[in-house]
């Protein structure tokens, strides 16, 4: 991010052993413009894409979020041996112009139903070779075409190493029972 255009005056920062209370606020707000510069670049290409005549379909997701002490277990950064669930809750953005939503209205709408829906980084490729209007045999029933289906329920499991998967729920229990992160000063 550009420091002089940042919603927050802090420069990057990378934390050291022990943060005192001021130095996690500055890796925070850190964060926060990192984040804000990536949806003005996100803003940037989607008005692009509005002025395209033809059908667009723009997705966007990140690969990992960061964990940034939020816990008792004072867990930073990410590519940890075992992910927490900031590390593994990301965004998605699934945009559409105009002329790709009047032709795909259906599609458009099953989408939209699921917003809010618990997604997978699995559900992102079928549901853009769909968007593309490629069809292929798909025989996991896991992975869904968000265009073409509603999410069922399902175990969102979440790869450690490969060939090694937990589930997404029980990194949500150990951040709650962990507790909240109390600095020592």
């Amino acid at each position: 991010f550009d420091p002089h255009t940042a919603p927050y005056a802090v420069d990057c920062l990378l934390p050291a052993e022990d943060l005192d209370p001021i130095s996690l606020r500055r890796l925070r707000l850190s964060y926060a413009n990192a984040v804000d510069a990536t949806v003005g670049f996100l803003d940037e290409v989607i008005a692009q894409l509005r002025q395209r005549p033809e059908p667009v379909f723009f997705v966007y997701t990140s690969d990992h979020g960061d964990a940034l002490l939020d816990d008792s277990r004072q867990i930073w950064s990410h590519g940890l041996r075992h992910p927490t669930r900031w590390d593994v809750q990301v965004p998605a953005v699934f945009w559409a112009n105009d002329a790709w939503r009047a032709t795909h209205a259906a599609q458009w709408a099953n989408l939209q139903a699921q917003v809010g829906a618990p997604l997978m980084h699995a559900d992102v490729v079928p549901t853009l070779l769909a968007a593309a209007d490629v069809r292929y045999d798909e025989p996991r029933r896991v992975p869904v075409d968000l265009l073409a289906r509603a999410v069922p329920p399902r175990r969102r499991d979440v790869q450690v190493r490969l060939g090694e998967t937990i589930s997404w729920q029980t990194l949500v229990d150990e951040a709650r029972e962990a507790g909240p992160y109390v600095p020592h000063y």
